[in-house]
């Protein structure tokens, strides 16, 4: 897990999960300006036997008003049914002309259902957070 050690201070953060969802889910959007990275955590449960589920990464200048979501290139994760009880982890850059302001995470199932969560959280390396933000500072230990 060392190359995920540099990801602090997350300060947004935006979910979807399923259980037994046979269709399309998406996440509700992040505004990202000011943010320096983003870390995709998916956990599948029970996928079915012909299952094939597609996580992604979407983007938008402006949250979907005028410029629809579309994939962010390479942010796209295929499970199938030998991904049961699977956790993956993906890191993305913000504030990179490749990614637009607005992100958010589509889940779609396409051939059966199957139980997923995942996570989407954006922060910076800085440690310096927006003016508005609500900080809680503490230590876990012996995480498992």
């Amino acid at each position: 897990m060392a190359k995920y050690d540099d990801i602090q201070n997350l300060y947004k953060m935006s979910s979807v999960c399923g259980n037994a969802i046979s269709a399309g889910k998406a996440s509700a959007s992040i505004d990202c300006k000011g943010f320096e990275q983003a870390m995709l955590v998916v956990r599948t449960g029970t996928l079915a036997s012909t299952n094939v589920c597609t996580v992604s990464i979407q983007h938008s200048d402006d949250d979907a008003v005028s410029d629809a979501y579309a994939n962010i290139t390479g942010a796209v994760i295929t499970l199938a049914d030998d991904d049961d009880d699977t956790t993956l982890y993906a890191k993305l850059r913000l504030n990179v002309a490749t990614v637009k302001r607005y992100i958010r995470i589509h889940v779609i199932n396409a051939t059966a259902v199957g139980e997923y969560a995942a996570m989407l959280m954006v922060g910076n390396k800085s440690g310096e957070y927006p003016v508005d933000a609500k900080v809680l500072e503490f230590d876990v230990l012996n995480v498992a």
